[in-house]
This record gives C-alpha cells, structure tokens and sequence, in this order.
C-alpha cells in the first residue's frame, strides 16, 4: 500500500494504556508528512526537468542526424564532383594527345610531300638544264658548219653561255650570173632581228 501526506496527516493510532505520546506522535508524522511533500515535489519537479531534457536531447540528436546525413549527402556530392572532373580531366587529356598526334602525323605527311614535291621539281630543273644545254650545243655546232661552208654569214656572235640569242638566220639573195642572166641564191645570212614590243 503506498501512502501519501494526506494518509500519514490522517492516521489515527488506537490508544492503550501506558502507550506513546500523542502530540509527540503527532508532531513526528506531521514532520514526515512534510518531508514526503517535500520529497514528491523534488521527484515532480525531476520529472518534469527529466522530460525536458529528453525533449531536447531528441531535439538533439535529430539535429545530429540532420547534420550526419547532410555532410554524408556533400561527401558524396563532393565526391562525384571529383570523379566527374577527374573524368573530364582525363577525356580532355585523352582529345589533347590525340590532337597532338594528328597534327604531329599531318605534319610529317607534309614534310614527306614537300620532299617530293622539292625532288620532283629539281628532276624538273635537271631535265630542262640539259635540254637547253642540248638545243644551245646543236645551235653552236649549226652555226660552226654554217660560218665554214658559206662565206656570207656576216657576224655570227659566239655563244659561250646560255642566254638567248637575238640573231637569227634569214635568207639573202645573192646574185649570181649564169648564161648571161643574173638570179639569186637563198642562201642564209646571220642578221639581227629587233622584236617590236607594244606599248
């Protein structure tokens, strides 16, 4: 049976011969009346405060938790920031080698066509050397067999290089006489020709 203050104020004792004082037991269960007051006060207000700070410390740990999900929620976003940069990083590093060796290939390809471009035009340079060379000595051996069979070739310069010539053969008529009549030879004289240039 559990008692409160109003049971201990309450309670009647039998009396008996020779027994104990009544105010002395009077005053001692008014005392412990008080003090059992006392007592479940004390335990009402612990209650109450007990209550409180569970109440916040739910408040508490909800916040904590908040907390542990929002910084596991950025660890994570932070983390995939960093595998998509590193990601990108190796992609744009991937296109940038790439690039290098396609242009270091084009030019090469370059290089190896301008070679040959460079081998084809001194092959070019060479055979067109040598047929000028051809045509100058095949003129200079004319001009030789001309000058020593005919005694009318006037002025033949000598070719000793290989720039043009502006003297050209042109047909002279010789007279001659044959049975009493005169008529001419065609044969070719050395003579300068001027070119006439429009201005």
């Amino acid at each position: 049976m559990r008692l409160s203050v109003q049971d201990i104020r309450r309670h009647n004792f039998s009396r008996k011969m020779r027994g104990f004082d009544p105010i002395e037991v009077g005053a001692f269960l008014e005392l412990v009346a008080q003090e059992m007051e006392l007592a479940q006060r004390d335990v009402t207000d612990t209650r109450v405060k007990l209550q409180v700070a569970e109440s916040e410390l739910d408040e508490f740990r909800k916040r904590e938790r908040a907390l542990q999900d929002a910084l596991k929620h950025a660890q994570e976003a932070s983390q995939q920031m960093i595998d998509a940069a590193k990601r990108q990083t190796d992609l744009l590093m991937r296109e940038a080698q790439s690039d290098v060796e396609r242009e270091k290939w084009k030019g090469q390809q370059e290089i190896l066509r301008l070679q040959d471009e460079a081998v084809k035009l001194q092959l070019q340079k060479d055979h067109f050397l040598r047929r000028i060379r051809h045509i100058l000595q095949a003129e200079q051996e004319l001009l030789e067999v001309l000058a020593t069979e005919s005694p009318l070739i006037e002025a033949i310069p000598v070719v000793t290089t290989e720039p043009q010539s502006d003297w050209t053969l042109t047909p002279v008529d010789t007279p001659v006489e044959e049975n009493g009549r005169k008529r001419t030879t065609g044969k070719p004289s050395a003579r300068k020709t001027v070119e006439k240039t429009d201005e």
